[in-house]
């Protein structure tokens, strides 16, 4: 038996998403001091930390 996922993996998975939207959209070219400004922008209140550590730790 199979369990569901939890809020907060359902909510990472959206942020991952959100922050690989925003890498795509600059190109390629923001880093985290950019992307938590713009993800914050958009509404989602995050820390820095919190932003780099998303993407598994890989390159986005």
């Amino acid at each position: 038996m199979e369990r569901k996922p939890s809020k907060r993996q359902k909510d990472d998975e959206r942020l991952k998403v959100a922050i690989k939207a925003v890498h795509r959209q600059s190109r390629e070219t923001y880093g985290v001091r950019r992307l938590q400004p713009e993800l914050t922008a958009q509404g989602r209140y995050i820390s820095r930390r919190h932003c780099l550590q998303k993407p598994s730790n890989k390159r986005w």
